[in-house]
């Protein structure tokens, strides 16, 4: 198991302390317990090396010294599929932008469902009604006089 001690010379395991979430030993003998760097977490105490996130979910990371799988966000440019469990990690559909599991609509496109976007046809001499930056479920954004 991932321990340590910051006493030198222990004896036994039993002299050393189980690392703590979101930290592991690393290796044998280690006198600190390392926290998890980013992109990995550790959920159990006394884990030897922290778990990678991509190894649950592909194509996502976490912050140092995560301590859940939770911790686990999609990387830019990919978002959670809530319909199939959130994992794996989706690539963003075209007119979207992916950003901390959500997807939010371009400009000239909105949102037709939770990572469904669809092309904006109301157009105007400056351009499409659709302004994007939301996401399903908000207000969706369009120009003055329109909605």
């Amino acid at each position: 198991a991932g321990r340590a001690s910051a006493v030198l010379g222990a004896k036994s395991a039993d002299d050393c302390e189980l690392c703590p979430l979101g930290t592991s030993a690393g290796a044998s003998g280690q006198s600190a317990c390392s926290e998890c760097p980013g992109g990995r977490f550790s959920g159990i105490r006394g884990l030897m090396e922290c778990e990678h996130c991509s190894s649950r979910r592909p194509f996502s990371t976490a912050p140092p010294g995560s301590t859940a799988s939770d911790n686990c966000t999609c990387i830019d440019g990919y978002y959670k599929d809530l319909t199939r469990g959130g994992l794996p990690c989706e690539l963003c559909p075209t007119g979207g932008k992916c950003s901390n599991d959500v997807v939010l609509a371009e400009p000239g496109f909105y949102m037709a469902g939770m990572a469904m976007v669809s092309r904006c046809s109301l157009l105007t001499t400056d351009g499409s009604v659709c302004l994007g930056g939301a996401a399903f479920g908000d207000e969706q954004r369009c120009r003055t006089g329109h909605r």
